[in-house]
Order: structure tokens, then C-alpha cells, then sequence
């Protein structure tokens, strides 16, 4: 998390996911929000190796 010069703060991700909001506590639950669906996609994945491998190559 970074806090903006204006008072917004920035949270990013290592997968390049980036979002701005105007609290930390905003970011915050954006931030886990971003992990979860990322979690829940993940496990998708896991059940259907089809889907994976045609996002994944």
C-alpha cells in the first residue's frame, strides 16, 4: 500500500492488479476482495483442468 500525496491510497499486487482508493482501510478490503476472487478462480481451475489449460496455454 502507498499513500498518494492527495490522501488516496494505491494498493498493488505481484500479478500487476493495482487499484486506487480513498482510505486505508478502502484498499484494504478492495486488496481482499482481489485475493479471493483470485482464490475462488484458482480453485475453479483445480476442478476443471480443461478451463486452466485454455487460459494458461
Amino acid at each position: 500500500m502507498t499513500v498518494n500525496d492527495n490522501g488516496t491510497v494505491t494498493i498493488s499486487c505481484y500479478c500487476g492488479w493495482t487499484v486506487d482508493r480513498p482510505t486505508m482501510d478502502a484498499a484494504d478490503a478492495a486488496g481482499r476482495a482481489h485475493i479471493d476472487e483470485y482464490e475462488e478462480s484458482e480453485q475453479l481451475y483445480r476442478e476443471d483442468p480443461a478451463a486452466w489449460a485454455a487460459c494458461h496455454g
